[in-house]
């Protein structure tokens, strides 16, 4: 309690019982740290919100560092492309962390259809992940765990960065592996010292995945296959659709198997590529809901 106390502004600890305040409480996911619920607040039922409910073992102080890092990120940091802490409280042996709630997650949206997304919608939650992906490396911090289930949608087409459970600082030697298999870069694999652009890796496959409704090593279960293909296979490629040259460009150079000469994000960002894709994009009228159009 003392160090979600130091961590966390005054004005986002909540001191009542969280079962007193919010009612509706109902199960809809998990993250890396714990499970995800909705409810509302009794004083307000249209006040909605997502509630990450973590069970606290007191001797785990490797688990209390991730979960801490994961509120310094989501209650110090404002970005609209990052996910948002409302208020955190510890109560029993349960840290309850409520945020914004939003309508879906993009695995969920491509679990609900038969086909990947359109290009146009890909590049465009893409473009929206890079923006938070650059303010959180700027302040010092990677995601590594970027991937369609850890992208959320709301019902107004807002794209936000959720889970960040497995987030750790830039200035310190990282070289761990950790992240989900697939989504891994070549560097993170071999458990070499590696940098904030395996995000950038990790979201090139996010867009094949988008695209292709899967991502491209869909077919290998056991980590040793799929970490063999990482290290020693071809570059991941889209299986099932026909992406534009400007597009098959980019993600090609997203994964450049050499960590130093991958691009960082803010780079991809503001590439001649990504600027055409959108450009092009915006010969079309574009709403924001355009990603939901199956919830």
């Amino acid at each position: 309690d003392a160090k979600v106390r130091k961590v966390l502004p005054r004005s986002k600890i909540l001191e009542l019982n969280p079962r007193d305040i919010y009612v509706g409480m109902e199960r809809v996911g998990s993250g890396a740290n714990g499970a995800v619920i909705s409810a509302s607040k009794r004083s307000s039922k249209k006040a909605q919100v997502a509630i990450k409910r973590c069970y606290i073992e007191d001797h785990d102080t490797h688990h209390h560092t991730y979960i801490l890092r994961e509120l310094r990120i989501m209650g110090c940091m404002s970005h609209p492309n990052l996910i948002q802490l409302t208020e955190a409280c510890m109560w029993g042996d349960y840290l309850w962390m409520a945020m914004e709630l939003m309508t879906c997650s993009v695995f969920g949206l491509l679990f609900n259809v038969s086909v990947g997304l359109p290009e146009s919608y890909a590049v465009r939650i893409a473009h929206e992940c890079l923006e938070g992906l650059v303010y959180l490396h700027a302040r010092n911090y990677m995601h590594r765990d970027v991937k369609c289930e850890n992208i959320l949608l709301s019902r107004s087409g807002q794209v936000k960065l959720a889970d960040f459970g497995l987030a750790t600082p830039l200035n310190k030697t990282n070289s761990a592996r950790l992240g989900t298999a697939k989504w891994m870069a070549p560097e993170v694999v071999s458990e070499t010292p590696y940098t904030e652009n395996v995000d950038v890796w990790s979201l090139a496959i996010t867009i094949i995945e988008m695209m292709d409704r899967v991502p491209p090593l869909y077919y290998l279960d056991g980590n040793r296959e799929i970490f063999a293909e990482i290290l020693c296979g071809q570059q991941p490629n889209f299986n099932f659709t026909m992406p534009s040259p400007a597009m098959a460009e980019l993600i090609s150079w997203m994964l450049h198997p050499d960590g130093k000469r991958r691009p960082g994000a803010k780079c991809v960002l503001t590439v001649r590529f990504l600027c055409n894709l959108i450009g092009l994009l915006n010969l079309f009228s574009y709403s924001r809901d355009i990603y939901i159009y199956n919830i």
